[in-house]
């Protein structure tokens, strides 16, 4: 499926902690800690502010969008539906949150 339009959202935050992660990852899975995790659960806590026993829908099932996954989890939800074209990902959403 190829969409004709692209769509990002961005919001910049000033960051407080800092991690230093030992032994140094590499640059693909660093990538994952430093864009995908905080996007993602950012995404679900603070700007969808997602609220206790609420239903949640998910689109797209990759680095993200299962961390957007974890992030409802995290605040309560009652129940996360997760969308995705490739249905290979479901499994692994299903590992992180059963609903």
């Amino acid at each position: 499926m190829v969409l004709p339009w692209l769509m990002v959202f961005y919001k910049l935050h000033k960051i407080d902690l800092w991690l230093q992660v030992k032994p140094v990852p590499k640059p693909q899975e660093a990538c994952l800690l430093g864009c995908a995790i905080p996007t993602g659960y950012g995404s679900a806590v603070r700007t969808a502010r997602v609220e206790r026993s609420s239903t949640c829908a998910v689109w797209g099932l990759g680095g993200v969008g299962l961390a957007a996954i974890l992030g409802c989890r995290d605040q309560g939800a009652a129940r996360i539906i997760g969308v995705d074209v490739n249905t290979d990902k479901f499994d692994l959403g299903r590992h992180i949150y059963r609903t």
